[in-house]
């Protein structure tokens, strides 16, 4: 049976919701994690790996909508996209690059307009990977983006296509059709994880094109069956209901201040107050115990930090030698392979990282990290469950400008954040922004 909100199925409330939401969208908040999904964007395009992936994707299918996957699959790789944290879904990079290329391939739309279909893409994700149990299936296996991403996408093509409420409805239920599960661990210097994302978007945005010229998808599939047969733990059906009056979860969406898993960002900044904080020198550090709550122990020791990017990017040992001895590399968003400086490798040799069970009571509403740092004869303790660019920081304008200047090195690219902070107010913002090109 379909799961209801009230005596209408969740679907069909979903779908009316984002075919005509109106509030809220110029909101301070949405406008940073607007402007920090195009610093993303264009962090991701500039490296190696996403020219190649992006270059790859378009050469096999040169569609706009190619275009658009390939763009979101550059956005997710770059690592400093927001994320929402008790989902553990990075809602920008499948909304986002969709609409920018829609644009590009149809037209100017008004920011008011734009806002709202990103929006309410964004807002479904959220909704849906909670109702699906959450950061919890991370543990399982599960990606969560890659889950959601075609709902987003297909809900964010609707709304800028300007689908009705019905067909909505086809749209959003071919996209729960094409929703995968399992990709697997990310494997390889190059892995095809970010191919698969770019597919998952691009069928989300191919559903909403196919419910407008009337094909029909299957508006019970939100039931019980279904989400249990897709979540690896319990289901939260009550996060199902969306009538309009509940608050919205887009605005509790994390911005990271450097190039890294959310997962390692609460330890990083740990070590960065003890550091500021003159408790101690790094030459002078003899071993780190890092614990963090079940859920991320293992993902964030896996690999050396310098056997790929993407390990560079996850593995805590590498990244809290980088905060200490070269904090500056935190914000690169190439992570170039080379032979690892010998300082770097015996810094990050000193590190552990173990199960803390104290830690799950914050999880996943925050992800902790507390520290053990043993130097110059004596042990530093330090809880960390925040860390820069969490909502509770209040970050504003000059935070992410500030972020900006750190991983942008190409000025046309600062001046797409700074247009996209005045999207609002100058809606002619909206056609200069454009993918860069490899130079």
């Amino acid at each position: 049976m379909a799961l209801v909100t009230g005596k209408t199925p969740a679907l069909v409330n979903w779908a009316n919701w984002a075919a005509t939401a109106q509030a809220g969208w110029s909101s301070s908040q949405a406008r940073l994690l607007l402007a920090d999904g195009v610093l993303a964007l264009h962090a991701g395009a500039r490296t190696a790996e996403g020219r190649g992936l992006h270059a790859w994707i378009c050469k096999h299918d040169p569609t706009w909508l190619g275009q658009a996957g390939a763009d979101a699959a550059v956005m997710r790789l770059s690592e400093v996209d927001p994320i929402h944290r008790a989902s553990a879904v990075t809602p920008s990079a499948m909304t986002l690059p969709l609409a920018l290329a829609h644009i590009r391939q149809h037209g100017h739309v008004d920011a008011q307009a734009f806002m709202q279909a990103i929006c309410v893409g964004q807002e479904l994700a959220i909704r849906l990977a909670m109702a699906l149990g959450g950061a919890s299936q991370l543990m399982h296996g599960v990606w969560p983006s890659y889950v959601v991403a075609p709902l987003a996408a297909a809900a964010t093509m609707g709304r800028l296509r300007g689908l009705s409420p019905q067909r909505m409805q086809h749209a959003l239920a071919l996209a729960l059709a094409s929703a995968g599960r399992l990709p697997g661990r990310p494997v390889g210097e190059r892995s095809g994880r970010w191919m698969l994302f770019a597919q998952a978007v691009r069928a989300g945005a191919w559903c909403a094109m196919a419910a407008e010229e009337g094909l029909d998808g299957d508006v019970a599939l939100l039931s019980e069956t279904w989400l249990k047969a897709m979540a690896p733990g319990p289901i939260d059906a009550p996060w199902l209901n969306l009538d309009g009056e509940e608050a919205l979860q887009l605005g509790l969406s994390s911005i990271k201040p450097h190039c890294s898993a959310k997962q390692g960002l609460t330890a990083i900044y740990g070590l960065q107050q003890m550091l500021a904080q003159a408790d101690f020198m790094p030459q002078e550090v003899t071993q780190v115990s890092l614990g963090v709550p079940l859920a991320y122990a293992s993902m964030l020791d896996r690999e050396p930090g310098w056997t790929s990017r993407l390990a560079s990017l996850v593995s805590s040992p590498w990244q809290l030698a980088l905060t200490a001895l070269a904090p500056a590399d935190l914000d690169l968003v190439e992570r170039e392979l080379r032979t690892p400086d010998a300082a770097l490798k015996s810094w990050a040799a000193k590190v552990s990282v173990h199960h803390d069970a104290s830690l799950e009571t914050y999880y996943p509403a925050q992800w902790p990290a507390r520290l053990h740092v043993h130097a110059a004869g004596q042990i530093h303790e330090k809880l960390v469950l925040d860390s820069p660019g969490d909502p509770c920081f209040g970050w504003g304008d000059a935070q992410l400008l500030d972020k900006a200047k750190r991983m942008l090195h190409h000025p046309s690219d600062l001046i797409r954040v700074q247009q996209a902070l005045q999207l609002v107010d100058d809606p002619q913002a909206l056609t200069d922004f454009y993918t860069p090109k490899e130079t």
